[in-house]
């Protein structure tokens, strides 16, 4: 999965109170996406995914940003993972 930002997307998640994001097309371990979620959901799940630099005086834009940035180190690190065993078998 791409960890990129949408800033052209034009995603409705219908009539919902908050500044959508170019994230909010992340999807979210409840199923969800982030921007069809609201706030105090996000930031419960941020905590209980331990997403670095996340804090709850964080905005939603800069918290929506700090779980992005949580999502490329995850995939950072698969793909080191799976280089690793590539060289291996390959050796």
């Amino acid at each position: 999965m791409q960890i990129t930002s949408t800033p052209d997307a034009q995603v409705s998640y219908g009539a919902v109170s908050w500044s959508p994001t170019i994230y909010d097309h992340l999807p979210l371990p409840n199923g969800r996406r982030v921007g069809e979620t609201d706030s105090s959901t996000l930031y419960t799940l941020f905590d209980k995914l331990g997403v670095a630099a996340f804090h709850h005086r964080l905005g939603r834009t800069a918290a929506i940003e700090c779980y992005a940035a949580h999502l490329r180190a995850v995939g950072n690190a698969g793909s080191d993972s799976a280089i690793q065993t590539y060289l291996k078998e390959h050796s």
